[in-house]
């Protein structure tokens, strides 16, 4: 990334023009790192009510979610209070400000974080020991709650803590090869990047886990490539136009159809239903048009997963019914 080769720019010459770039990249760092806590609280707070409404389906989901959650915000906090007390003057006033109370990067320019992750040049006896062991323990638990070897793969690279090889410096502690002679600017952007992967793992991770969770109710033993034209009626001179896609069944499940009535705004306009038998895992429905107009349909597909328990898809859509030319 941008920031790296920074780095390696740093150790030739610190510019005040370098050390303002990274605070661009440390903004956009930390405005990504809040829209992806967002989305983890929402996904979060979704489980947990269902995990209200129905302990036995969803409450070893939630379970495991949270168990990631408290741990990825241990490792953001943890990450914040080094930075906190590395802009932060003896008397608990911050330091490295604009005129307008801002972070001014430009002035981050000393080599501070050295001897708190690296007291006497020892990363063992240091901060570094205590992240590490945080760093560690997330990644081992990113591991341990889900089966997905991609993202397996993906988190032991991301959070790999085992040492660096650096060229004639031989081998040397993985912290020491990215905050070691730095000048804080750097450090405090390579802090942001580590708290960005620590929260883009746990929204990663979230979906492996309802996912996961999923595909156990409903088992697939059918796939099959899928055609869905935009339109069946193209005009000469238009394009016809369509999506492929693969789709996936259990031939053995069969799924129970309701179709509902719909007004011509696209409102149910009552209780009736009317149930289409299914054949094979696939539903075939046939409706007459009579008028022309736009027309909407749709209803539920009801389907029981192999705990004997009902799992419900909505679905809704329109077509459209002309008179022959």
């Amino acid at each position: 990334m941008m920031y790296l080769v920074l780095m390696a720019m740093l150790a030739l010459n610190i510019s005040k023009s370098i050390l303002e770039v990274f605070g661009v990249i440390n903004e956009s760092l930390e405005n990504s790192k809040f829209l992806l806590e967002k989305e983890a609280n929402e996904k979060l707070n979704f489980y947990k009510q269902r995990a209200e409404e129905n302990p036995k389906k969803y409450k070893e989901v939630y379970d495991k979610m949270l168990l990631v959650s408290n741990k990825s915000n241990e490792v953001i906090n943890l990450i914040d209070s080094y930075k906190k007390e590395l802009t932060t003057n003896k008397d608990g006033t911050p330091k490295y400000l604009d005129d307008q109370g801002n972070r001014d990067f430009s002035v981050m320019d000393a080599n501070v974080a050295d001897e708190k992750f690296f007291p006497g040049g020892i990363a063992d006896l240091g901060e570094a020991k205590v992240l590490t062991d945080a760093i560690n323990k997330y990644r081992d638990l990113v591991i341990s709650v889900i089966s997905n070897q991609i993202l397996k793969d993906k988190a032991n690279q991301l959070f790999d803590t085992s040492p660096v090889n650096i060229g004639g410096a031989g081998e040397v502690h993985w912290l020491k090869s990215k905050f070691e002679n730095y000048p804080l600017s750097a450090v405090f952007t390579l802090m942001s990047q580590m708290q960005f992967d620590v929260k883009s793992t746990e929204v990663e991770v979230f979906g492996s886990i309802a996912s996961e969770s999923f595909e156990a109710d409903i088992g697939v033993n059918k796939i099959i490539a899928y055609t869905i034209p935009v339109s069946r009626d193209v005009i000469v001179g238009d394009d016809f136009k369509a999506k492929v896609t693969l789709i996936g069944y259990d031939t053995t499940m069969v799924p129970e159809v309701f179709i509902y009535d719909f007004d011509r705004d696209g409102n149910r306009i009552s209780n009736n239903q009317s149930q289409v038998m299914s054949k094979k895992g696939i539903t075939e429905l046939t409706i007459p048009a009579k008028r022309e107009g736009k027309f909407w349909w749709g209803g539920v597909l009801r389907l029981r997963d192999k705990k004997g328990e009902y799992k419900t898809f909505n679905f809704k859509d329109y077509y459209n019914v002309s008179n022959p030319t």
